[in-house]
């Protein structure tokens, strides 16, 4: 479904005419349509700064495949020309059926949250931001849904825009903490480094310890050749990508279910086979021998110059080397030769990552519900349907009279709006 929403007006400002203008937000949720979508928001995308790898259209292009059904974009055109985007807000649209409430629920989450992406948010041109997301957040209040989160926004400042639109009664706003590991770890932040020209200047800005303990490190091991460091480029892909993901579940297996960590084994897989066929992974990897002992799995941002840190494993059966320390030492040093600006931690306050990284990012986390949330989204009524069949047949019929209850009631609604 591609189809021009009902305008909103809203002040124009910065360098728009200061006078109320209509606005036109299309809703985008096919593949052929973001795919004609594509040279505006490449367009709008390369004037963002706040936007990122994680919402370019390649990226997000192949999320959508991926999970076809289950997500929609709202774009909206610019006032005065039409073929012309001012903002764009890809979002993960689900149909889940409360069983405590006995009823279905449309939920809206950052698109980013169809498998593991670094950052979310809007792609906005900045002379336009202000009225353009709240332009946004009154279309998005105006939608059938009961639960609307948006998490690992990184400006905040946009974020806080885009959610005046939701105001009381109707809705409940917060800005929840994120943390795990017993609440031990906040997801909300990311330990980042600006990288300087060359290695040595980095390590100037470490600590005399830290900088003491990484050369000595590094010469013993990388110096006498009994770790050997390799790129994607020297090893085939698919036995490295798989090395990396066992090494990484063997760390994880103890706090996890079988199924729990298959399920984001996977995730982590298709992030990695994401990134290799748009050409924006870097996937270094320390070796003894034939032995790969670790490695680590980035996301490049091209133009931002970025190396974003996805997942990481080590072989926890190597007592005797500090691996994460030459992995990341490494890392950091060829990213540097490559030309990198940012070396990207990712989420999470592990004390480990601020023996290396010198600031923070501090993501946003809005979540919305509404106070009335028995609403359902029409477009979601052939999913509703299919999974009315599966609890027939697999006997919920109490589930199954209230499923076509709800459904009644919504086609009633719609009929007579």
């Amino acid at each position: 479904m591609n189809r021009p929403i009902a305008t909103h007006s809203g002040s124009a400002r910065g360098q728009d005419a200061a006078a109320p203008v209509p606005v036109r937000i299309d809703q985008i949720d096919t593949l052929d349509g973001f795919d004609r979508l594509r040279p505006f928001w490449d367009q709008l995308h390369a004037g963002d700064p706040d936007s990122g790898v994680f919402l370019s259209h390649a990226w997000l292009r192949a999320l959508f495949a991926e999970n076809p059904g289950d997500w929609v974009v709202f774009a909206l055109r610019h006032p005065g020309d039409p073929a012309r985007l001012v903002a764009g807000l890809p979002l993960r649209r689900q149909l889940r059926w409360s069983r405590s409430q006995q009823r279905f629920l449309t939920t809206y989450a950052a698109a980013g949250r169809l498998c593991f992406t670094e950052y979310t948010g809007f792609v906005c041109d900045p002379a336009r931001e202000s009225w353009a997301l709240a332009a946004l957040g009154r279309h998005v209040a105006a939608q059938p849904w009961a639960r609307f989160a948006l998490r690992y926004e990184p400006t905040n400042r946009r974020l806080r825009t885009f959610s005046a639109a939701f105001s009381a009664p109707e809705f409940a706003v917060s800005w929840p903490d994120h943390r795990i590991n017993r609440g031990e770890t906040d997801q909300l932040v990311c330990p980042q480094i600006p990288l300087p020209g060359d290695f040595d200047s980095y390590l100037e800005g470490r600590s005399r310890n830290t900088r003491k303990k990484i050369r000595k490190t590094m010469r013993r091991y990388f110096g006498a050749g009994e770790v050997v460091a390799k790129t994607q480029e020297d090893v085939a892909f698919e036995p490295l990508r798989e090395g990396l993901l066992d090494h990484w579940a063997a760390r994880w297996e103890a706090e996890n279910s079988p199924a729990r960590l298959e399920l984001v084994r996977g995730k982590y897989r298709r992030m990695i086979d994401r990134a290799q066929a748009l050409g924006l992974l870097y996937m270094p990897s320390l070796w003894q021998g034939d032995r790969m002992i670790g490695a680590l799995g980035f996301v490049v941002d091209p133009e931002a110059g970025a190396y974003h840190c996805m997942v990481t494993g080590r072989d926890t059966g190597v007592g005797d080397i500090d691996v994460g320390l030459l992995m990341h030492a490494h890392a950091i040093s060829d990213v540097i030769r490559r030309g990198g600006r940012l070396y990207d931690f990712g989420h999470g306050t592990e004390p480990y990552k601020f023996h290396y990284a010198s600031t923070t990012l501090q993501l946003g986390n809005l979540e919305v519900l509404r106070r009335n949330d028995d609403i359902l989204d029409p477009a979601q009524m052939p999913q509703a349907l299919i999974r009315c069949q599966k609890m027939l047949a697999r006997g919920r019929t109490r589930d199954l009279n209230a499923a076509l209850t709800q459904l009644a009631k919504a086609g009633g609604r719609a009929a007579n709006p």
